[in-house]
């Protein structure tokens, strides 16, 4: 009976210790959450004030917009079928936002990573689950700005937002 009278204050100890552990919740620094959203915005303007599918690279149609969720950049578009042109395709596109480099910009512009870190993923159908791509890539195309010197200036706007978005650049 005694043995037992010490182990009920040990658990009890223990139990209180442990719930802080157990109950925290990973939280967001507020300036990296509003450096995000704003990266976030950005990008989405860009897509919707750029975007024309008659293009060398076809940027296909918008699903799902530009998102950061856990630090991932996401997007999901919609491609015809280059055999079939009655059907279509998702293709979901996602990179933890640490991963990218830098920003390009030629006639288009996005988002490089050093290695293939950009996350593809494909879906024959709205209806069915992605399925992912083999290899990864290392550009991921958000807007064609066509030529001029205002795409030079939003490639270095991006950047910036890129930069207060990811890890390092939001403990600045």
């Amino acid at each position: 009976m005694l043995k037992q009278h010490r182990f009920i204050p040990s658990l009890i100890i223990f139990t209180l210790l442990s719930c802080p552990v157990f109950s925290q919740k990973k939280t967001q620094d507020p300036k990296k959450k509003k450096a995000e959203k704003a990266l976030v915005d950005y990008v989405n303007k860009l897509c919707k004030d750029f975007t024309d599918n008659q293009l060398p690279v076809d940027m296909g149609t918008i699903v799902t917009p530009f998102a950061i969720n856990d630090g991932v950049l996401s997007i999901v578009r919609k491609f015809r079928d280059e055999e079939d042109s009655t059907k279509t395709y998702q293709v979901r596109y996602s990179v933890d936002i640490d991963k990218l480099n830098t920003v390009f910009y030629d006639y288009y512009v996005g988002f490089v990573s050093e290695g293939d870190w950009i996350k593809t993923e494909t879906a024959p159908d709205s209806q069915s689950g992605f399925v992912p791509d083999d290899n990864g890539a290392n550009m991921l195309y958000v807007a064609p700005l066509g030529d001029g010197d205002y795409g030079v200036k939003i490639k270095n706007k991006l950047e910036q937002l890129l930069q207060k978005a990811q890890s390092r650049g939001s403990q600045k």
